[in-house]
Parts: structure tokens; C-alpha cells; sequence
């Protein structure tokens, strides 16, 4: 990342905080509905020091746990993707907590779902579970931070190689790194293995969802591309869970006109982006905006009333300009 972008995005950013520190703090207009998102789990600080996960969001249980906290002491109830689908009470303010990719160190999440009796939405890229390969963009972290890279130089690089499709990406990571470059190296960045994934998705908080086969940026691939690999998501769940997932998160927050189509054609009822803004309720299965809807990203060891205030927030400039750049449908 050179200069000019560096400094562009700490003022954005200042920005983002000016407008959250001086919103009133309430709740948005009633009936909303807010999605959040997550990745990795770490136990706590000290693991970061481990390379084996790419730089994210730096969440640990502890986090996840105040963060939840916070947003259910301001007003928000916690809801599950069956309830979002079937079509919420007007009138209340409703929060769904999602985790991407399939991570086994998701498990850590029970304990804070449990505790606020939150249903948690997990999204899986099923091969990895199949194959218990590991996602690329850690490997790619991984072995760059190994050789000397910064976190800016990491970032620009991983955001290179989403151009491609995933197979010409770990390929190209097997021949720059060796043909273990997909190996994980612990729990700590591994995905849930399928028997791990079947007693995971039983959990009386946890629902399953669609995150393709590859974890494939879907607008890169064909129209019969797409349809495989979220088709074939579908079917590799519901082998392992007995049950198939009524909704997709786009890997990437990537979507078009094509990519709604695709997985609704496989059955999805919801879909999820990685637009930061709240969503309208949608009383009608037919409402185009059940597939296109938006998550906010929480960061760890940041200030979460800050962040929780963004939330709520009418205006951010760094929420309206994401959501712009990604209106792609």
C-alpha cells in the first residue's frame, strides 16, 4: 500500500470515528436488522503472535464476548437465520452474528453463544472441510510475514491474487511455496474436519451456511462455475450435516446479477454481502433484498462503543463509500 492510500484511509477512518462519537447513540428507525460478521477465533492476545493465520480482524473469545454483550445491553435482540426467513416482528431491532469460512477454531464461539443464548449463522467452504486443506490467503500470509513481508505488503498482495479463480491461485502457491503450501499447521488455522462439522452443526445455537466448495469469488467464475460451486456446497453439507443451508455468504462480500440467480436456483433464501449497513425487514420471500443483504466486520482490541455506535449510526463515510463500491447488483 503506498503513501497516498495509507494516509487516505487514516483519514476515512478519523472520519468514521468523528461521525460515531458524535451520533446520538440510539437505536437506528425501528425494524432493522443487523448482520455481523467474523472470522478467525483467537483464544486470546497472546496467540496472535502466531503466524499461521493471515492479519483480519484480531478477534478472541473475549472480544466476541464483549461485543455481544455491548449490543445486546443497547437494545438488540440476537436472532437465527430460520427466524430472519421466516419473517421478523416489525417494530424491534434485530442483530445476526455470522462467522465465515469454516475455521475449526469457531468451536470457541459456543461458550459465548451459549451464555447469551445467541444463535450463531456459520459459514462453510465445504472442500476444505472434505479435504482439510487450509484457506490459501493464510498460507499466502504465512509464508510472505516468514521472508520478511509487512502487513501492508501481505494486504496488497492477497488483494492480487483475488483476481484469479481459486484453483489457479493455490496452484500458484504450490508452485511459489511447495506443494504443502495448503498443509495447516495446528488447530489454530485448520478447518472442521467432517465428523467435527456434524456434532458442530447440532449445537443447539448453530445453523450451517453456503460458502461454496472453494471459497470461489464468484463474479470471476463461469455461469456453470458457479452454479457447481455453490450447488456443490449444498450437496457436500447435506451429506455431512444432514441438512441443506437456506443461506449463502458470497466469499469476498462478491455478488452479481448471475451469482443471486445461481443460488437461488440451489435453494438459498438468504444472502449475505460484506456491505456495512443495516437491513430492512422483509415480510415477502420475494423481496430481491433477502439476497443482497449487508454485514458489518467487529475488530478486536479496538473500542467496541465506538464501534458499536457506527452500527447504529445513520452516516459513516467509510459505510457509504463500501457500499458503493460494491453495488453491484
Amino acid at each position: 500500500m503506498n503513501v497516498v492510500a495509507r494516509l487516505a484511509r487514516r483519514l476515512l477512518r478519523a472520519a468514521d470515528n468523528a461521525c460515531a462519537a458524535l451520533s446520538p447513540g440510539l437505536l437506528p428507525k425501528a425494524g432493522s436488522l443487523v448482520g455481523v460478521n467474523f472470522h478467525a477465533l483467537y483464544a486470546d492476545r497472546a496467540e496472535m503472535e502466531n503466524l499461521s493465520l493471515a492479519p483480519n480482524q484480531d478477534m478472541t473469545v473475549e472480544d466476541l464476548r464483549r461485543f455481544l454483550e455491548l449490543m445486546l445491553q443497547s437494545g438488540w435482540q440476537a436472532v437465527s437465520a430460520q427466524q430472519v426467513d421466516q419473517g421478523l416482528p416489525p417494530g424491534g431491532h434485530y442483530l445476526l452474528l455470522t462467522f465465515d469460512d469454516g475455521y475449526f477454531n469457531h468451536t470457541r464461539a459456543l461458550a459465548v453463544l451459549e451464555q447469551f443464548h445467541a444463535p450463531g449463522l456459520f459459514f462453510i467452504s465445504s472442500r476444505h472441510v472434505v479435504e482439510g486443506k487450509g484457506f490459501w490467503w493464510d498460507a499466502l500470509a504465512r509464508e510472505l510475514r516468514l521472508r520478511g513481508a509487512s502487513d501492508d505488503e501481505v494486504e496488497t498482495e492477497t488483494a492480487r491474487m483475488k483476481i484469479g479463480q481459486h484453483e489457479q491461485i493455490e496452484q500458484a502457491l504450490r508452485v511459489r511455496f511447495g506443494r504443502d503450501a495448503l498443509k495447516p499447521r495446528g488447530d489454530l488455522d485448520r478447518p472442521l474436519a467432517p465428523d467435527e462439522l456434524r456434532d458442530f452443526s447440532r449445537h443447539r445455537w448453530v445453523s450451517i451456511g453456503n460458502h461454496t466448495r472453494d471459497h470461489a469469488i464468484l463474479p470471476n467464475c463461469t455461469p456453470q462455475e458457479m452454479k457447481l460451486q455453490i450447488e456443490g456446497c449444498q450437496a457436500d453439507l447435506a451429506a455431512i450435516t444432514g441438512h441443506r443451508p437456506l443461506a449463502i455468504a458470497y466469499p469476498n462480500g462478491d455478488y452479481s446479477r448471475e451469482t443471486v440467480q445461481a443460488a437461488r436456483a440451489a435453494g438459498l433464501r438468504l444472502g449475505w454481502t460484506v456491505r456495512p449497513c443495516a437491513n430492512r425487514l422483509m415480510p415477502r420471500d420475494s423481496d430481491p433484498a433477502r439476497m443482497t443483504l449487508g454485514r458489518h466486520h467487529v475488530w478486536g482490541g479496538e473500542d467496541f462503543a465506538l464501534q458499536c455506535r457506527k452500527i447504529r449510526a445513520g452516516f459513516i463515510p467509510g459505510h457509504l463509500l463500501k457500499s458503493l463500491m460494491m453495488s453491484a447488483y
